[in-house]
């Protein structure tokens, strides 16, 4: 069984996409996350076991849904079993920055720092299903000895996003708008794909322009310029909701960040 389809208007990224997020496609989404976690540390049987009650518990929710608020406390994590979700920061005017996205196989709102709180939202930018990961993080606190490999994968997460943080910054920072398009899509395929959730040499891609432009500090019309850009160098292909990576070399050439 495939991973769930985003279809995207004739207009490809730059329009709303219609997502459907069905049950049928859960197994993949509880695929994607012990793949991930696996990808950090070594786990146990009693780890996997543990985790498999984790993601026996799920929620549904709709695009725009905020599923952690600003300033609450980071004790309620979530796995994403399917759809994306973002960490993002809004300015009075309406205007947003998204500072980070969550695929598949991905911890949203974890932190082991005791009273730590939300310094940003946590947003659905599709319909989602996760799981409550705070049951499972209860756990590896009260008895860390006997869940060694998920407290290590854990601590390995919360050192992933911090680097993907400093990307972002890098990213929007001091790239060009070539730059930032392809390290990003580049981060994006390799998570894709760590997590087994990946298509060919592409990823599915729910994002509109709009959408890039907020994560990327471009405008809209800067946006669709470096996609045509980019196809037209033949680095990356966009058809049916997805991106394809035609040239990983070109891509890789233009996505070095040395922390």
């Amino acid at each position: 069984m495939g991973w769930p389809s985003y279809t995207l208007s004739s207009d490809k990224l730059g329009t709303e996409v219609a997502v459907s997020i069905v049950t049928s496609h859960l197994p993949e989404g509880r695929a994607a996350v012990q793949r991930h976690l696996e990808a950090q540390a070594k786990l146990t049987d009693a780890d996997r076991d543990a985790l498999r009650l984790t993601l026996a518990d799920v929620t549904s929710h709709m695009a725009g849904d905020e599923i952690i608020a600003k300033d609450v406390p980071l004790d309620t994590p979530r796995f994403v079993l399917s759809g994306w979700l973002c960490r993002a920061v809004t300015l009075p005017d309406g205007r947003r920055q998204i500072l980070d996205f969550y695929i598949p196989g991905d911890l949203a709102g974890h932190s082991s720092r005791a009273g730590a709180r939300a310094k940003a939202p946590y947003v659905c930018l599709t319909n989602a299903v996760t799981a409550s990961a705070a049951p499972l993080a209860a756990r590896l606190r009260e008895h860390p000895d006997a869940y060694s490999g998920l407290s290590r994968a854990l601590a390995a997460l919360e050192d992933e996003i911090e680097k993907r943080l400093l990307d972002q910054i890098v990213r929007t920072g001091r790239m060009q708008a070539h730059e930032r398009m392809a390290h990003l899509l580049s981060e994006l395929h390799a998570r894709h794909h760590r997590a087994g959730i990946g298509l060919g040499n592409g990823f599915v891609m729910p994002l509109t322009q709009e959408t890039l432009g907020e994560a990327l500090g471009l405008s809209t019309v800067h946006v669709n310029r470096v996609l045509q850009q980019l196809r037209r160098e033949q680095s990356i292909r966009t058809a049916a909701g997805r991106i394809e990576i035609a040239n990983a070399e070109f891509l890789a050439a233009n996505t070095v960040v040395r922390h």
